[in-house]
């Protein structure tokens, strides 16, 4: 009896050492359960924290990357533009040695380019010589040269565009077209509303009593009248009110010889307009009418030669 009342004892007692022993087990488990999940979440964060820090890095590298490639392009931009210049700079500087040579070799080589005067047979003894040309008859603006004959040879003083009759050159200038005539003439007087510039041609001073002469069935016909017509013409240019007259040179067309109705009023003068022709003079801006006044030189016997310059150059 006392033997199974210890055994009972003893399978209770192992009974209850052995619950126990579950029991905190169990606990154990649940209280490693909840460290791992607090470690768990007390962890996230620097694993999140960690993964943005790698994707910023990333993108730091990227943004890096770009940045050293648009650097690279625009080194390579400004190398090729440094490059171009330089490239620039030699032909430049090699065309101007071209230049320096040519001008070199003109100057050891001299060609003597042939003036349009020296191809005029018929200007005589005349040692100022100006040329009123275009390529085309028909054309109203035309090349003025001046040439001068020193120590027996030729040289241009002076070369400007200049204007002619509203229909071009023509061989039958009459009192009714209005073309300039073709040919070489001498020079007549010099005139002018404001004073002699300078001139070495005789001068005459207009004065509002001055006219010239158009009609043709006058007797004065093409000539420089002084007073009332008094029946003397019907028709005449009232130099002193024609502005254009402020400064010019007659020139001697139909001046000997009257022809009447051939054309009168033949003047050299200024023009109103590079582009408006005359009705028959020739004319070219005032500062070149005042340079060639002083420059002509009634005893070098001047002369003024009018065409193409085709038909220039067979005269």
């Amino acid at each position: 009896m006392e033997a199974k009342a210890v055994l009972k004892v003893v399978a209770v007692f192992l009974l209850v050492v052995f619950c126990t022993s579950c029991q905190v087990k169990e606990e154990a488990k649940e209280s490693d359960l909840e460290y791992k999940y607090e470690v768990s979440s007390s962890v996230r964060p620097f694993q999140d924290n960690g993964y943005n820090l790698a994707e910023q890095g990333k993108k730091k590298i990227e943004e890096a990357k770009q940045k050293a490639e648009q650097e690279r392009l625009k080194a390579e931009e400004e190398a090729k533009a440094k490059e171009a210049a330089q490239a620039e700079e030699t032909a430049r500087k090699e065309k101007n040695n071209e230049n320096i040579n040519v001008s070199n070799n003109v100057a050891a080589n001299p060609q003597k380019e042939e003036l349009l005067v020296e191809k005029i047979q018929g200007i005589g003894s005349a040692e100022q010589v100006i040329t009123v040309t275009n390529d085309y008859s028909s054309s109203l603006q035309v090349t003025v040269q001046a040439f001068e004959k020193q120590n027996g040879v030729w040289r241009k003083i002076l070369e400007c565009p200049g204007v002619i009759g509203f229909e071009g050159f023509s061989y039958n200038k009459t009192e009714q077209n209005n073309t300039s005539p073709i040919g070489i003439y001498t020079l007549g007087t010099a005139f002018g509303q404001v004073g002699n510039p300078g001139t070495g041609l005789s001068f005459r001073d207009i004065t509002p009593n001055d006219y010239w002469v158009d009609d043709p069935n006058s007797a004065y016909y093409n000539s420089w009248q002084t007073g009332d017509s008094a029946g003397r013409w019907n028709s005449a240019e009232a130099l002193y009110q024609i502005s254009l007259y402020k400064y010019g040179f007659v020139i001697n067309y139909n001046t000997e010889n009257v022809v009447k109705g051939k054309g009168s009023a033949i003047f050299f003068h200024i023009w109103s307009s590079p582009y408006k022709g005359t009705a028959g003079c020739t004319a070219v801006a005032e500062e070149n009418v005042i340079k060639l006044l002083n420059w002509l030189r009634a005893d070098k016997n001047p002369l003024i030669v009018q065409g193409t310059v085709e038909q220039v150059e067979n005269m």
